[in-house]
């Protein structure tokens, strides 16, 4: 009795001496608002932001049944607190890259981090710098064109929905664009074309387009209706939607403009991704860069038929219930993410259910 009695006494010390480690994980951007709000479910499930919350819903649940602690915080408030520089953490995560600034906070720390690049060269230049992507222990990104690099994961924005469809064709309005009035000196932006599209209904004082988004004016854009609070309940109504992502040029780079107009049933006139056809099929949408004029266009529209609407969607349909469409769901994000976090932290015991 009194042997089982030290040797509890003994193992007790050691453990006190030499606690267990309980591994930690910092993710720094909007994505976590700070409090994982951002990983509750939405009112609407046509907000973007809702599929990337149940990705890392799932991903940091899975993180934290094998123990390992996960905290979220702004990107806007990383760097100004002393504990910033202070507290040590396994593995750092960033949507996309903090200022350089507010990379003092993590310099000692970047090869045991990890940079998810999001935004495109138009909204954040600094952050396609080869030498800032070395110093990262892994780079995320949608672009294939840094897939050379030996740190370098490819990820697909995990924006997939189920077919929706809406109103009959004959009750559909024309066109309609989602944007923010946005701008950029980059030369590959689309901000201008999106702009163009706009000028022109306005010219021929068309009443058949409806602009939606943050940041334009009635008075200046007299189409402008305001902001869509369910994107997907707005677009079933249309027969047609302007997909112009933020740039073009990029090979890889398609965000969830395009899927949601295939949820509502809206044809996609699209322009972005240099590779498009890769990842979507040519029959799923209106290539925009084929496109000679807006007149072109606007008489390509009125002449489209229930019978061109119909076969449209079926190459919709068909498209969302194949493979090829994998890669943009929600669990290929998941298993992207956890088979890197999981080798990163050295838990391997069945990472080979993560890399299927």
């Amino acid at each position: 009795m009194n042997n089982i009695f030290f040797c509890t006494i003994f193992v007790f010390f050691l453990f006190c001496k030499n606690p267990v480690h309980s591994e930690k994980i910092l993710f720094v951007g909007e994505l976590g608002n700070g409090d994982k709000r951002i990983l509750l479910p939405l009112k609407h499930k046509d907000n973007v932001f809702y599929t990337f919350g149940e990705s890392w819903w799932k991903i940091t649940n899975e993180l934290e049944r094998r123990g390992i602690t996960t905290t979220f915080r702004k990107s806007s408030e990383f760097g100004f607190f002393k504990r910033d520089y202070e507290e040590q953490y396994d593995l750092y995560i960033f949507l996309d890259c903090p200022t350089y600034l507010k990379r003092r906070a993590i310099r000692k720390h970047l090869n045991k981090s990890f940079l998810i690049l999001s935004e495109p060269k138009s909204v954040i230049p600094s952050q396609y710098s080869d030498k800032l992507h070395k110093k990262f222990a892994k780079v995320f990104t949608w672009d294939d064109g840094l897939l050379h690099k030996l740190n370098v994961i490819k990820y697909c924005y995990p924006i997939y929905k189920i077919f929706q469809g809406g109103r009959s064709f004959t009750d559909r309005k024309l066109c309609c664009m989602m944007a923010g009035n946005k701008a950029s000196t980059y030369q590959h932006e689309l901000y201008s074309a999106r702009l163009k599209i706009i000028r022109f209904f306005e010219n021929i004082n068309s009443t058949e387009f409806d602009l939606y988004g943050p940041g334009w004016n009635k008075n200046e854009h007299p189409r402008f209706v305001g902001y869509a609070k369910n994107k997907i309940e707005v677009l079933k109504t249309y027969k047609f939607n302007f997909c112009l992502e933020n740039t073009k040029s990029s090979e890889g780079y398609v965000s969830e403009k395009i899927f949601d107009s295939f949820e509502a049933g809206a044809i996609p006139v699209y322009l972005g991704s240099s590779n498009i056809d890769k990842y979507i099929p040519r029959d799923c949408y209106i290539d925009y860069g084929n496109v000679s004029s807006e007149k072109v266009l606007y008489d390509f529209m009125h002449s489209f038929t229930q019978e061109d609407y119909e076969k449209y969607i079926k190459s919709i349909k068909k498209y969302l219930n194949s493979d090829q469409v994998n890669q943009f769901k929600v669990d290929s994000y998941v298993k992207i993410f956890l088979r890197e976090i999981l080798h990163f932290l050295r838990h391997t015991d069945d990472i080979e259910k993560w890399s299927s």
